[in-house]
């Protein structure tokens, strides 16, 4: 850490990937956040994003879910939310992009572990996979972008009853959505889509996202 940073934001890399133009890591006020093409993916503000989405969803996801499924890694701070949250749980990250998971272990600390890891692969080709060999998650967090974008796919009908499959009985699925400019009409659309393949679906806003919770 430097304390330059007290005083302005430092960039402390800069890559580009086949997925994401931009990659930053910047330090400021001794915290690490991770912007990509212009938008902010992992830091202290994420992390507080998920918590309260988390937190709102208490009644509905498990409460304490065993395994964990999130498409969708970034930097991870979704990653220690869940940590903190569920101790005991393992925890499996999906994440399409490698210099993604490079910058999550070299500069946001996230390392194998027994209870942590991580798989480069396109979300989609992962859950068809464990679909077909029968795995389930107790609870599943989808938090699929392309910098300020959601993939749409997360909004396909099909993506949306695979997910259904993958999800214990008893669990539940928290997807992180958009809900302002274009994503407004969208996010109504998801959440019909939602509300024709589950048996129960939970939304809350949280600053400019729209999370939603599912139920089979």
């Amino acid at each position: 850490m430097t304390w330059k940073s007290y005083f302005w934001p430092q960039t402390i890399a800069r890559v580009s990937s086949p997925y994401n133009a931009d990659i930053r890591v910047v330090e400021d006020w001794g915290k690490l956040r991770l912007i990509v093409d212009g938008s902010l993916q992992s830091g202290s503000f994420i992390e507080k994003l998920w918590s309260k989405a988390l937190t709102a969803f208490s009644g509905q996801i498990p409460e304490k879910p065993r395994n964990i499924l999130v498409l969708g890694v970034a930097g991870g701070s979704v990653i220690r939310v869940l940590r903190r949250l569920f101790q005991n749980a393992v925890i499996t990250g999906v994440e399409i992009d490698p210099v993604m998971i490079d910058i999550g272990r070299k500069y946001f600390s996230l390392r194998k572990n027994r209870f942590f890891s991580v798989t480069r692969d396109d979300a989609r080709k992962y859950v068809n996979r464990v679909i077909a060999a029968g795995h389930t998650f107790d609870l599943v967090l989808v938090d699929t972008f392309f910098g300020r974008h959601v993939v749409p796919w997360v909004s396909d009908g099909k993506y949306l009853d695979k997910l259904r499959q993958l999800v214990t009985d008893d669990g539940a699925i928290v997807i992180n959505f958009l809900r302002e400019n274009e994503y407004k009409e969208l996010s109504d659309i998801l959440l019909d889509k939602l509300h024709q393949i589950f048996h129960a679906v939970y939304e809350r806003a949280v600053a400019r996202n729209r999370f939603f919770c599912a139920k089979p």
